[in-house]
């Protein structure tokens, strides 16, 4: 886990890994704290451009932009994320994405960005439906994977106050 994140987003310690088994529930809870060096792009001395879902797993689907041949199959599965970042010293939240929703026939995506507390908080429902769609659906299925790795990959801006 911690070289998968290092790879991601560079110098990482993990402070703590916390797992949690529901297997009647067929769930597993993850718990992880850890530290990044540098995280965010410092813009202009006083702006900072964050993004939390950089923080959690990778989208399970990734399609190309060329032609389909033979039919998809999705696997169904289902994840939560939620991803608080405490914000550095001296800054305070001035943009964050408005709330995403989107439902479709291979699954549905929910995104909400909170800020409080001298923290941002990003949480995400991920819901892929067990499905095998022909070459002619590819477009909507390219779509609604690329929506979501969109709101994933959403910014937070902060402001250092003078």
């Amino acid at each position: 886990m911690e070289r998968s994140f290092s790879r991601r987003l560079g110098g990482v310690t993990l402070e703590r890994i916390a797992p949690s088994d529901h297997a009647q529930d067929g769930q597993l809870d993850l718990t992880v704290d850890f530290s990044v060096a540098r995280f965010g792009q410092f813009m202009q001395a006083r702006m900072l451009v964050l993004n939390p879902g950089a923080l959690v797993p990778a989208p399970d689907y990734i399609f190309a932009n060329k032609e389909r041949k033979l039919p998809i199959k999705l696997s169904a599965r289902s994840r939560k994320d939620s991803v608080t970042i405490k914000l550095p010293a001296g800054f305070t939240v001035d943009e964050m994405p408005d709330p995403i929703e989107i439902q479709s026939p291979y699954g549905t995506y929910r995104a909400s960005w909170k800020g409080g507390n001298d923290a941002v908080t990003f949480e995400q429902l991920v819901e892929i439906k067990d499905a095998m769609a022909a070459v002619p659906e590819y477009a909507r299925i390219k779509d609604f994977f690329d929506k979501l790795a969109a709101g994933q990959s959403a910014a937070v801006v902060l402001l250092k106050a003078h």
